[in-house]
């Protein structure tokens, strides 16, 4: 019974692990389906609160500043910046829900001490997880950044001045930059279904190994 109930807490504690937003600073997804790197607008300026889609991304910024394409990347020669910042949020959707979105972020800050990034992941409308991510690189520097774990269709995104300390939605004056966003892909250190699939059966095979123990204790 102990060996059962050891492998229903690890099957019930894998699941629980799963259901929570997990915040990456790496380059943690691999095989992606999806990648939207702005390359098609050519460095054309896009007006404030006009959806961009590329390869079923869609990034959008809700505010009031035009976007810069041309102004830095982190790959590729077009990226998605508010030309001189705004008061707003960059809002990005994949056309349905996901698990695991990567994308490169940086800023148009010039100063760099205590730069953080405000984050919302949205399902359905209802906000899933927010909070902040230290350490964003200045004007032309880009880093890895994502979310995984949880299902989600939708994030928002902030990089306001350096030092800022509230959440998400302040209004203070805001310059995310973002390039390179994908998803669809591998995201490492998690099991691939066919090994989830052996993982329950080994607990099923613990459990009717258990089940016979004690069967023939009693008998």
């Amino acid at each position: 019974m102990k060996i059962l109930a050891a492998a229903a807490s690890a099957l019930l504690l894998a699941g629980s692990a799963s259901a929570a937003v997990t915040v990456q600073t790496t380059d943690f997804l691999s095989g992606y389906t999806n990648y939207n790197g702005f390359e098609a607008t050519a460095g054309a300026y896009l007006p404030a609160n006009t959806p961009y889609t590329e390869d079923g991304i869609t990034v959008e910024y809700v505010g009031d500043a035009s976007i810069w394409t041309s102004s830095q990347a982190a790959e590729g020669s077009y990226s998605w910046y508010p030309s001189g910042g705004g008061y707003g949020y960059t809002k990005i959707t994949f056309g349905g829900v996901i698990n695991a979105v990567e994308f490169q972020g940086g800023s148009g800050w010039s100063d760099g001490n205590g730069l953080s990034m405000q984050y919302e992941v949205l399902n359905g409308g209802s906000v899933i997880a927010t909070g902040s991510i230290g350490g964003v690189s200045t004007y032309t520097g880009f880093k890895y950044y994502g979310f995984s774990g949880a299902a989600f269709d939708e994030i928002r995104l902030q990089v306001q001045p350096p030092g800022y300390t509230g959440g998400f939605g302040g209004r203070a004056y805001e310059a995310g930059a973002y390039d390179a966003i994908n998803f669809g892909g591998t995201v490492a250190g998690v099991p691939e279904p066919a090994s989830w699939a052996m993982l329950i059966t080994g607990f099923g095979m613990v459990g009717f190994a258990a089940r016979r123990r004690r069967t023939a204790v009693t008998a």
